[in-house]
């Protein structure tokens, strides 16, 4: 598609065009300022559309060429000099509209990096350790790459998220199950890198450099093997809260950062103690990580990067508070809830969520956000957290009981 010309008036406009995903999210809420200047496009329908300036459901949004058209008719007939989403896979059409009009904020060519994870380890591995990875459109093409590197390896999409069709390749026999046929997404295969998993939540800008740091409890794909997993805070003097924010500077250093943008990051600690990119995207962490953050910062991610993209003032500045929050979800297998505990017997215990009745059908969990139930807790140091997390997981595994059909 030809560029459209952009006149001086439209790029300077107040308007925000948001993409938007999520029917609960509360633009107006986080940011009272765009009251009468917020042009939605949303993915499912919203919950309240009350101050908007303009508001339209558009079904797939965000798999449909009809958002990138509405977004053009929509520059058209209102204008707007900001673009942003609550969406992962609308980061990249977000910068394609700011290319297109000449808008600041990230690029389509920055928004690859953080999303195609072969062009970030290119980029990334200038500055830190990466596993060598190759792109796969086939079982034999995984194979060549064993023959090269040896077992174990992963192999999973090249842009998709939450440990979505994610496989760990230990040997012959895991490689002779590999369906390529199947596959419907652009494929790469990596090193396995065995080691405790990392995540860094991070908020970068002219005046800011906020980073929070957690482990996961297990590695993220064994949630989807059934097994609990838990997102365990780190204290932000930590040595290994040191490390990791170091790590996260030496990236951004090297992947043409945006000026303004929150980041979720995830390391892999290796044997040794080195540390090794998963991968990086420039976007808010999912799951309860920005909770996790509000509770023990005082900073919520969203709002704060949101509020930053649109050039308004912070409302918030991180502070810890003492106390580290950790959330413990657990996966449903696919079967009906049978029984699950009226409470919990920890006084730790902030909060419990089941996403639905006992008695009700749960579909088995397809990522990592897909849970059955939620628990949040609170203690006083990563290890107290780490072990309260290992209490609940276990608690569950003996009250939860489910049932065929």
């Amino acid at each position: 598609m030809s560029k459209l010309p952009c006149d001086r008036v439209k790029r300077a406009s107040p308007n925000v065009l948001a993409l938007n995903y999520a029917s609960e999210t509360d633009y107006l809420g986080m940011m009272p300022e765009l009251a009468g200047r917020l042009i939605v496009l949303s993915h499912e329908p919203m919950q309240n559309t009350a101050g908007l300036m303009y508001y339209e459901h558009v079904a797939e949004l965000e798999t449909s060429a009809v958002g990138w058209e509405r977004a053009v008719d929509l520059y058209a007939e209102f204008g707007y000099g900001t673009v942003i989403t609550d969406n992962e896979y609308e980061i990249e059409r977000c910068g394609r509209l700011r290319d297109h009009f000449g808008l600041e904020g990230q690029s389509h060519g920055s928004a690859v990096l953080f999303r195609d994870k072969l062009r970030m380890k290119g980029a990334a591995g200038a500055a830190v350790r990466v596993p060598r990875s190759a792109r796969v459109v086939s079982k034999e093409d995984v194979q060549r790459f064993v023959d090269d590197v040896g077992f174990p390896v992963v192999v999973k999409p090249i842009n998709q998220g939450g440990s979505r069709d994610v496989s760990v390749v230990k040997e012959s026999h895991d490689l002779e199950l590999l369906d390529s046929a199947s596959w419907v997404f652009d494929m790469e295969v990596e090193q396995y890198i065995s080691g405790d998993v990392y995540h860094v939540d991070a908020f970068v800008d002219e005046d800011l450099w906020f980073a929070s740091t957690a482990r996961y409890s297990a590695p993220p794909l064994e949630f989807l093997h059934g097994s609990p997993l838990a997102h365990v805070l780190i204290e932000p003097d930590s040595d290994i809260a040191r490390r990791l924010t170091e790590f996260l500077s030496s990236l951004l250093a090297v992947m043409s950062s945006p000026a303004s943008s929150a980041y979720h990051l995830e390391v892999i600690e290796d044997s040794r103690g080195e540390l090794w990119l998963c991968e990086i995207a420039s976007r808010v962490g999912g799951a309860q990580i920005p909770e996790l953050v509000e509770r023990t910062y005082g900073f919520s991610l969203p709002a704060q990067s949101m509020r930053s993209a649109c050039g308004l003032s912070k409302t918030q500045y991180p502070r810890f508070g003492g106390r580290l929050f950790t959330s413990v979800i657990m996966p449903s297998p696919g079967a009906k809830l049978a029984a699950f505990p009226s409470s919990l017997p920890f006084e730790w215990v902030d909060e419990v969520r089941l996403r639905r009745p006992v008695g009700d059908w749960f579909p088995r969990s397809k990522h990592s956000n897909d849970y059955a139930a939620c628990v949040i807790l609170h203690a006083p140091s990563f290890e107290v957290g780490l072990s309260r997390a290992g209490a609940i997981s276990a608690f569950l595994r003996e009250q939860v009981m489910w049932a065929e059909r």
